[in-house]
């Protein structure tokens, strides 16, 4: 391999890794902002669908404005189910909301229907403890990769500088030696070929000269 060669080979190594941590990165943080969004999205509006109803129970009577207003809340509720949890409760809430509001109510199914409502904004609650908990996942594992990748790429600065000292600065050097030992008066001192193909054939070239220079003395 030529000096250019293992140099483009090194550079062009290290570049890719960086770019890998860049775009994975860019990727896990991508995947966490629909996540977020959807936290917001989905579960904060049957949350909000929830504090409606229970506002409504929280009058001392109620009317037909307090019953289209609960209905109201009830139906965005139904049309944003995100929990198969939700499902039964939203249907005791209907059937409960009837006897509440077309008769006269028993403590019992008023105190029932505020409780399933309770629980359908707790289901709620816990699915967005979820997905923060996924983004919070998603968040540590993309800070991981970034750790792996430039732990891969530190790696790889050391190899590459290890194998360019070996094929490269030290076929320089015992080239540099030789010369100097010639210069000297060493008639003796000859190069050992080593490293990418320039270093071997200057080597080579070399120790035919003070061969030739050698022999006419």
């Amino acid at each position: 391999m030529s000096v250019r060669r293992e140099i483009r080979v090194a550079v062009g190594t290290l570049f890719a890794f960086q770019l890998a941590g860049a775009f994975t990165g860019i990727a896990l943080l991508t995947r966490m902002s629909p996540a977020i969004e959807r936290i917001l999205a989905e579960n904060e509006y049957s949350i909000r669908a929830a504090e409606d109803m229970l506002s409504v129970l929280a009058r001392p009577s109620f009317d037909e404005e307090g019953k289209s207003e609960f209905s109201g809340a009830l139906e965005r509720a139904k049309n944003n189910v995100t929990e198969d949890e939700e499902r039964p409760l939203l249907n005791a809430i209907e059937t409960d909301m009837k006897l509440v509001f077309d008769g006269r109510p028993e403590a019992s199914t008023r105190k029932r229907l505020v409780e399933s409502i309770q629980r359908l904004a707790e289901i709620n609650r816990k699915s967005m403890r979820k997905q923060d908990d996924e983004a919070q996942r998603l968040g540590f594992a993309g800070a991981w990769a970034a750790v792996a990748v430039g732990l891969l790429a530190f790696l790889a600065f050391v190899f590459f500088s290890r194998r360019l000292d070996a094929q490269v600065v030290e076929p320089i050097d015992e080239i540099r030696d030789a010369v100097v030992a010639a210069t000297n008066g060493d008639v003796f001192r000859r190069c050992v070929p080593r490293g990418t193909h320039e270093p071997r054939e200057i080597s080579r070239g070399l120790n035919a000269l003070l061969d030739r220079s050698a022999t006419e003395d």
